[in-house]
């Protein structure tokens, strides 16, 4: 639970990065005469488009819904711990996606 709840805070500052702090970046250097509007707009667009920061987006919200952002598999055997992984986006058992 410690290492979900660590890792759904890493997801939230990445978020956190992309969604504020390289756009305010980009704006700032566009005010100062470092990029020009065709630049700017191409990284703020790069941004919008990028397909990690999307998946961080969606997933930092699961955290909402879940008792963390990451799930534990078993064997259903011997119950043996196997793996973490990001619980599917579509809802679906992992087994089943």
């Amino acid at each position: 639970m410690v290492f979900r709840s660590h890792f759904a805070g890493v997801l939230w500052q990445v978020h956190h990065l992309g969604d504020e702090l390289l756009p305010t970046a980009y704006k700032r250097c566009k005010q100062e005469g470092i990029l020009t509007d065709e630049q700017h707009a191409d990284l703020a667009e790069k941004l919008d488009d990028d397909r990690i920061l999307n998946e961080i987006r969606e997933y930092r919200n699961l955290s909402h819904q879940f008792a963390g952002v990451i799930v534990t598999m078993h064997d259903s055997q011997t119950d043996a711990f196997i793996a973490h992984i990001f619980p599917p986006l579509n809802g679906k058992d992992a087994g089943h996606s």
